[in-house]
């Protein structure tokens, strides 16, 4: 039978310093995932970015074909913006919002930079690339072409 003795009374818990060093593992672990949490979303804004654009000109191609009409969509670095409306109209048909660390550059077939792209009524595009590049991963870039693309816009690394 064990005795209940009122002089050797202990507690098991923990030390002030097992704390203590179990709170600065954990924040060394947390001080060096961060960088890499911050640059995964950045890629993933990159890339969805990219993917939404690819998507909105394809749709803009297929669009023009059965309006039957010439549809330009304008890149708008400044205003953070591209927008597609028919081509002598005034209204937008979509307008998509750059992020804020996402620049897009339109290069047309002559190397010369614009800032649209014309989609015509047969299905072809105008032949161009767009190099979407991200500052806060060092100028990182995805781009789109319509190169060797009969009516469709295609991803390239």
């Amino acid at each position: 039978m064990i005795r209940f003795n009122p002089k050797h009374k202990f507690q098991e818990a923990f030390t002030f310093i097992e704390l203590f060093f179990v709170i600065i593992i954990i924040g060394v672990l947390i001080g060096v995932s961060i960088p890499s949490f911050r640059n995964t979303s950045n890629q993933m804004r990159l890339n969805n970015f990219s993917r939404e654009l690819q998507s909105s000109m394809n749709y803009f191609c297929e669009r023009s074909i059965i309006e039957r009409k010439i549809i330009y969509l304008t890149v708008d670095n400044e205003k953070k913006q591209c927008w597609a409306q028919v081509m002598d109209s005034r209204a937008k048909l979509k307008t998509i919002e750059i992020p804020e660390d996402i620049e897009v550059e339109v290069k047309k077939e002559d190397n010369s930079v614009d800032g649209g792209v014309i989609f015509y009524p047969d299905g072809s595009i105008e032949k161009v690339t767009l190099n979407i590049k991200s500052s806060s991963l060092g100028y990182q870039k995805v781009g789109l072409t319509t190169e060797g693309v009969f009516g469709r816009v295609k991803m390239r690394e």
